[in-house]
Formats: C-alpha cells, sequence, structure tokens
C-alpha cells in the first residue's frame, strides 16, 4: 500500500495548487489543512482513506471535467472516472478476500 499512499499524496499536492487559483480562497485553505494534517503524524497508512473527505479536491476535478467543448468534456471525464473505477475494484476485491484484515 506504500506505493498508493505516496502517490495519493502527491495527487492531493499536485492538486492545491489549482485549487488555489481556480477556487475560493477558503477552499484552498481546508484542503491545505486536510491534506496536511495527516501528514504530520508521520504515518502513511490509509491515507487515502483520510484524503477522501477532502471536498473542494473533487470540486475542483468536477469543474475541471466540465470544461471545454463536447469532446474534451468527454477525454477528461474518462481520464477521472477510469482510475477511480479501477481503484474501486481492486479494493473491493481485496475486502472480499480479506487482505485489508490481514496487513
Amino acid at each position: 500500500f506504500y506505493g498508493l499512499n505516496m502517490a495519493v499524496i502527491f495527487f492531493f499536492v499536485l492538486l492545491l495548487i489549482p485549487i488555489f487559483r481556480r477556487l475560493r480562497a477558503i477552499y484552498g485553505i481546508f484542503t491545505l489543512v486536510f491534506v496536511v494534517m495527516p501528514l504530520t503524524v508521520g504515518e502513511t497508512n490509509s491515507i487515502a482513506r483520510f484524503y477522501l473527505g477532502v471536498f473542494p479536491a473533487f470540486m475542483f476535478l468536477g469543474w475541471w471535467s466540465s470544461q471545454g467543448n463536447q469532446e474534451q468534456r468527454e477525454y477528461r471525464h474518462n481520464i477521472i472516472v477510469t482510475p477511480f473505477a479501477i481503484l474501486l475494484s481492486l479494493a473491493m476485491a481485496m475486502f472480499t478476500l480479506g487482505i485489508y484484515s490481514m496487513s
């Protein structure tokens, strides 16, 4: 899970830049606090679970996927939905096989 957790941290830290540019400042501050707060503990286990509550990141993804012409919107939608669907399938299979309870 270490690689997945590092990828999630990297993704959310990168999302801070466009969130501060496109959304209101309070959303950027909220995102910054909720991205940095779990990192101050020093544990990166299940960090993706903590980041699910950072709603401005998902607001930005929704805004970004609705920009441009129809072809661009469909492409951006697929860029967002495909990794989430793959991760959901993987997590569901791991949960069903009891892998989470062993780690």
